[in-house]
């Protein structure tokens, strides 16, 4: 078995790089980026948001959410973070993937993806870079989020090293999450968050060492995993994963550590992803469990190594 590639139009999206093996279907936009917008098994709906309205004005222009996959830095400003994505990427193919590179934009920084699937099973390897094309070092997180499809349910891990005295996690809040806020279930093993409408959207972060995180959503459990660095600087009161409900999506979001990048030079961050058919959304942390164990069943190869 192989990967086939094709250039074809994805619906309101535009043209798209599809990849496709006998197991799953992803699509990569070529017509603006970098972004994934869509990634399924087959015969199975998409697992990403798809949002082609939503969006808001910012000083360069609107600026349109569209779903998927995109890749961002960190720390998040404005007008910085929501340069527009709007022009055309270069896009080469790869041998069972496809790389995709933006042009520097207003924030001097070009971005890259290199995406490439599994030959035969539902696995993508997602390598992110961003360069620093201006003329002074600038201090950065590569930053790495999924909007995923609505009615869904997040499970992320809690940390559970044996630290003696010191503590052991961290749970990091914005100011417009609200703590009691009925979607988010905390437990002490696992950290639920159901998507659906809520008063307000639901951001939190976290030190996340187990190094992965998941969400399932119309039987399709969605999994990527992700480097975690002990002892490095990590952005947002030092969080390596993040996550953003609102009442159309729920964002799975990994980090780098922070670095300063020196001019013509890059940081690099990888994410591997799994899709698994079958798999009921939890409804407890018991669930969660179950959800757990199968994912230490599956994760052998898919663990990032530190960079």
């Amino acid at each position: 078995m192989s990967v086939s590639l094709q250039l074809m139009e994805y619906g309101r999206f535009g043209p798209c790089v599809r990849l496709s093996n006998d197991v799953c279907d992803l699509w990569v936009m070529v017509g603006c980026g970098p972004r994934i917008i869509s990634f399924s098994i087959k015969g199975h709906e998409n697992v990403f948001a798809e949002l082609d309205k939503e969006g808001f004005e910012t000083t360069e222009g609107f600026w349109y959410i569209r779903g998927g996959h995109r890749l961002w830095h960190s720390p998040e400003s404005m007008p910085r973070t929501y340069t527009l994505d709007t022009e055309p990427v270069q896009w080469t193919e790869l041998n069972n993937g496809v790389g995709t590179i933006q042009p520097p934009g207003k924030d001097g920084m070009r971005k890259e993806m290199d995406i490439v699937m599994d030959e035969d099973g539902p696995g993508v390897c997602v390598t992110h870079r961003i360069f620093n094309q201006t003329p002074w070092p600038v201090e950065f997180s590569v930053w790495a989020l999924t909007a995923m499809a609505p009615r869904g349910t997040l499970i992320v891990p809690q940390n559970q090293r044996e630290s003696g005295l010191l503590p052991n996690r961290t749970i990091v809040l914005w100011p417009y999450t609200d703590v009691r806020d009925e979607r988010a279930s905390f437990g002490n093993k696992f950290l639920l968050i159901r998507q659906g409408k809520g008063k307000t959207p639901f951001m939190f972060g976290q030190l996340n060492e187990s190094g992965w995180a998941a969400y399932v959503v119309r039987d399709q459990l969605f999994v990527k995993y992700f480097s975690f660095e002990n002892w490095a600087k990590y952005p947002d009161y030092g969080c390596s994963y993040e996550s953003y409900c609102c009442d159309f999506m729920m964002e799975v979001e990994s980090l780098s550590p922070l670095r300063v990048v020196e001019p013509g030079a890059c940081s690099q961050h990888v994410e591997r992803w799994r899709l698994l058919d079958g798999v009921q959304q939890p409804q407890s942390e018991t669930e969660a469990e179950e959800i757990g164990r199968l994912m230490d069943q599956v994760s052998s190869g898919t663990q990032i190594k530190k960079e």
